[in-house]
């Protein structure tokens, strides 16, 4: 038998500047600002303690240099969420219990929707961290989604960071539904990691030689190859998460309208005992039982609509860190994705300047040897030279001989016309004197010119030769100078090639290191499924019982019932990360954070 649907009377508090208000602490003060503030999701109360509490105030009113508000005495005023506050002065507002039978119940508290929406605008506290006891719920007729998730989320493809949440990350999302999934775009979804999986990049070997081969060029290729690969996995598989949070979505959706329902029965359940009191057909011992039953059930369906706003805020917490993360990851791909483009450009400008290089050696080697046979030729005629002077000297000589012999020609010459013989054979002998006189002498001058002329040659050869050879000794040294600049070059390019590598040797380890995280991530991820699972579990079971109860309001009404068996509370959920400035995720521990984990390896 199903029970007729009655509207919600919608019942919220609203608050202006100057009302006294009262915090979740049991602080007291007066509102003094209501809004955004600066660097800060979600709305805000800006409040002035007053009484014995002004010594528990942080500051004036003034927050990051921006002043919101000011205080009547220094350091009382503090910043709360408004939905808290909210809350808080509900829940602290005074009860009329001796107003009438009907007075109990009708106690002023926020309606569900005014709860959600509030509960959606304000920033998580700093004791929920994100991602600490995150679970989910969905109603008894959706079939948990650990088998989806399961591949939805492979460990291979997702490359995210465990990047530290932001908070408050996403609470300023909009109050259009739970959560929004972002679109499936291009510039948010990029590329690598910070610790994605080892993708066994070759890492081309350190060049020991000026002169490598292009065997850089080509890994840096291979790497930039299965680099892209895993950024369309790594988008293919943020698309099916996208999905798999729009049927999350739903579910929680679901599970809001059966909590309605369960709202509304108990609203009929009070009318029909209303309308029994205003009748007169029940005693009033029996009226206060069934009101006190009724307000027994109405408290647990607080409670357990409460528990599921929490659980849903701190599911919608987890859902935005983790589209941070992916979006980090992306942008941490593309840079990467640059830098190693980059790289290979560089890496290929160098190869090309070494070809050059090369070139220019081998031309200088070829001038080189060249100059050494100019040089020996050269040699070789100073040296026939040196033999031809030797020759010019010999003949110098045999010039001076001559020389000494005509003078003694002509001394004689004279000694015999002074004695002045007229004797036929002495004038014959003067006269073939005479002609070999004037032969010598003819000679001798032949012989002096050709001298001169060979002296003049052989200078000028010599010369030539001296001028040819300074020639070649520059070119020699110019030559020797380039190699070694040409050295000095390829050690630098050499150098530089071996840095460049050392450095993508280096991002290298950061990848792996990155996808180590990502593996201890999903870990956490399938964790979290699990204990989301057990709550949905507990959940449902927990709404048939209360549906099983309340199934039935005429025969509590005919016959006296009995107090129903208070249900054991759920365990407070404690947050380890409470109080501690440095909390690590993964191996609980403190004084260091995820990102910094010593232990991550025996994860």
């Amino acid at each position: 038998m199903s029970l007729p649907r009655t509207p919600r009377v919608s019942r919220s508090v609203s608050l202006n500047v100057g009302d006294s208000v009262t915090l979740p602490e049991g602080q007291t003060g007066i509102l003094k600002y209501i809004g955004k503030v600066q660097g800060k999701p979600g709305e805000f109360a800006g409040v002035e303690l007053t009484g014995e509490w002004e010594q528990y105030g942080r500051h004036s009113g003034t927050f990051n240099g921006v002043s919101y508000f000011t205080t009547s005495k220094p350091n009382t005023g503090l910043f709360i969420t408004y939905s808290k506050l909210i809350g808080s002065t509900s829940h602290a507002a005074p009860g009329n219990a001796g107003a009438g039978p009907n007075s109990s119940i009708r106690r002023p508290s926020l309606t569900a929707s005014a709860r959600r929406q509030s509960q959606l605008l304000a920033p998580p506290t700093p004791g929920n961290a994100p991602g600490t006891g995150v679970r989910k719920m969905a109603p008894p007729s959706q079939q948990p989604a650990s088998a989806k998730r399961s591949s939805i989320v492979p460990r291979g493809s997702m490359t995210t960071p465990r990047a530290k949440p932001v908070a408050g990350a996403g609470a300023g999302a909009g109050t259009g539904g739970f959560f929004s999934p972002r679109a499936n775009n291009d510039d948010d979804i990029s590329t690598p990691s910070r610790r994605p999986r080892r993708s066994g990049l070759h890492q081309p070997p350190i060049l020991e030689s000026a002169v490598p081969d292009n065997s850089s060029s080509k890994a840096a290729a291979e790497e930039l190859a299965a680099l892209s690969k895993e950024l369309r996995e790594t988008r293919s598989s943020l698309a099916e998460k996208e999905l798999q949070l729009q049927q999350q979505t739903e579910l929680l959706k679901d599970l809001e309208h059966s909590l309605e329902d369960f709202q509304e029965l108990a609203k009929t359940r009070e009318q029909e005992m209303q309308s029994m009191t205003n009748e007169g057909g029940a005693s009033s011992e029996e009226v206060d039982r069934l009101l006190s039953s009724l307000e027994e059930k109405d408290r647990k369906i607080s409670a357990m609509r409460a528990e599921f706003e929490q659980r849903r805020q701190e599911f919608r917490t987890t859902i935005d860190s983790l589209e941070n993360e992916i979006r980090e990851t992306s942008e941490m791909y593309e840079t990467e994705l640059r830098s190693l483009r980059s790289n290979m450009g560089e890496a290929q400008d160098i190869n090309q300047r070494i070809a050059e290089l090369e070139e220019m050696v081998n031309s200088l080697e070829s001038g080189l040897k060249t100059s050494q046979l100019s040089e020996q030729d050269a040699r070789a005629q100073l040296a026939k030279l040196a033999d031809v002077e030797n020759k010019l000297l010999e003949k110098e000589q045999e010039l001076r001989d001559t020389q000494q012999s005509l003078d003694q020609f002509k001394e004689l010459l004279e000694n015999n016309s002074n004695a002045a013989p007229s004797g036929g054979d002495n004038s014959e002998e003067l006269a073939s004197l005479r002609a070999k006189i004037e032969q010598l002498e003819t000679e001798n001058a032949k012989l002096k010119k050709d001298n001169d002329h060979q002296i003049d040659e052989l200078r000028h050869d010599n010369k030539q030769l001296q001028q040819t050879v300074d020639q070649l000794q520059q070119k020699a040294q110019e030559s020797q100078t380039q190699q070694a600049n040409d050295n000095k070059d390829t050690e630098d390019l050499t150098q530089k090639l071996k840095q460049e590598q050392e450095e993508k040797a280096r991002l290298q380890s950061e990848v792996e290191n990155l996808e180590s995280m990502l593996e201890n991530k999903v870990f956490r991820e399938q964790e979290l499924e699990k204990q989301v699972e057990s709550l949905m579990e507990k959940q449902v079971d927990s709404l048939k019982i209360q549906s099983s109860t309340s199934s039935s309001p005429g025969s509590s009404a005919l016959s006296p019932q009995t107090p129903e068996r208070e249900s054991n509370p759920p365990p407070a959920k404690v947050d380890p990360a409470a109080g501690r400035s440095l909390w690590c995720g993964l191996c609980e521990r403190e004084g260091h954070e995820s990102l910094d984990c010593p232990y991550e390896e025996e994860f």
